[in-house]
């Protein structure tokens, strides 16, 4: 498996963690569609309405030390143009996971603990602008603030929940 293999694996593996934590399930389609690498699904009653899922895009990235807030990273066309649109049916955000540039020190465990050294943000790119003709990419900014934690995803899927979309 080669590098960005391995931070695609890792990044479902923190996603599906943290969702077992907050109460949730996580599911990847067959065919990853409009930039959807997995649904994350509450059961039952999550505020407003029941069962509300919130699909999400993966991405993974090596740094080492403070991060600049908010943090830069650029997005391909197809993957900016799917998580902008605002007339999807399901919302959508992007998860960004960061982890160090050593391979051997994202995780360590022991007889009874298992740490990982990572940290991930989620950014939702709804109605923003389109990209002009010609340009391939662009550099979004994520905010420090929005840290993609069990409890963060709660309160996400509680406005899911309640509004239908995530701004």
């Amino acid at each position: 498996m080669d590098l960005n293999q391995q931070k695609a694996e890792f990044s479902y593996a923190y996603l599906r963690a943290i969702a077992s934590v907050a109460g949730f399930t996580v599911t990847k389609p067959e065919v990853d569609h409009d930039s959807v690498d997995c649904t994350v699904q509450a059961r039952g009653k999550v505020g407003r309405y029941s069962s509300p899922r919130l699909d999400v895009q993966l991405k993974c990235t090596a740094a080492e030390g403070p991060l600049p807030d908010p943090f830069p990273y650029r997005l391909g066309w197809k993957n900016y143009e799917d998580l902008r649109d605002g007339h999807r049916m399901s919302p959508i955000v992007l998860a960004l996971l960061v982890v160090p540039e050593d391979l051997a020190s994202w995780m360590e465990h022991g007889d009874d603990r298992w740490i990982g050294r990572y940290r991930c943000y989620w950014c939702s790119l709804r109605g923003w602008p389109p990209l002009p003709d010609g340009v391939e990419s662009r550099t979004i900014h994520v905010p420090g603030s929005q840290r993609l934690t069990p409890e963060e995803l709660k309160r996400l899927m509680i406005i899911v929940s309640q509004t239908g979309a995530v701004t």
